[in-house]
């Protein structure tokens, strides 16, 4: 369910850098197996496994962030940058 800027019909999508504090909004998406048939992961079965993604690789990269709705985490996007050989 999307959440619409009150009055104007909008739709509210900002992007964030993730925090410790959103481990039960990650879970709620990587915990889905609906969400992670379409994704490269298996569904996540504790909030462990949602803490860990946060620390270990949402933190430290410089362009993962949370796709907010309006505030509230509901996904993740992340850019690599890739050189290509001869290129």
């Amino acid at each position: 369910r999307m959440a619409e800027e009150e009055g104007t019909g909008e739709l509210s999508i900002s992007l964030r850098p993730f925090e410790i504090e959103d481990a039960d909004d990650v879970m709620a998406w990587k915990g889905d197996p609906r969400v992670a048939a379409f994704c490269r992961w298996h569904p996540y079965t504790s909030c462990d496994e949602a803490v860990a993604f946060i620390q270990d690789f949402a933190i430290h990269h410089e362009w993962c962030r949370a796709i907010c709705v309006p505030g509230r985490p509901v996904e993740c996007i992340s850019v690599t940058i890739m050189i290509m050989p001869g290129a």
